[in-house]
């Protein structure tokens, strides 16, 4: 699959058998449906995101994504934490830039 904002062909990883597409070009991570509730319940953000926002991460922020299931542009939407990511609202998949579903793991500070 190619990756949904800089094209590069992305890679399946699979971390306690929830596999997702990783992009090590931008370091975005693309989840199918269902995916990102299997994630939660195994509080495995933190392992499959690459932490830690960067320059690049900033800039690809503002790329539109496209849903390369689909072929339609993804609606980008506030997650936990004020977290953006972007949502295809055709199969439901998901698409974080580096450091967002990491992002929405962390408990905001009193």
């Amino acid at each position: 699959m190619r990756c949904p904002k800089c094209d590069l062909e992305m890679t399946p990883k699979t971390f306690d058998g929830v596999e997702v597409d990783r992009c090590f070009g931008c370091g975005g991570i693309f989840v199918d449906k269902g995916e990102m509730e299997a994630i939660e319940s195994k509080k495995l953000s933190a392992l499959v995101d690459i932490a830690g926002r960067t320059e690049k991460a900033e800039v690809m922020d503002e790329v539109e994504a496209v849903c390369r299931r689909c072929d339609r542009p993804m609606i980008p939407l506030r997650g936990a934490n004020d977290v953006r990511f972007d949502w295809c609202d055709k199969c439901e998949s998901m698409f974080f830039d580096r450091g967002e579903l990491a992002a929405m793991d962390v408990l905001p500070e009193d």
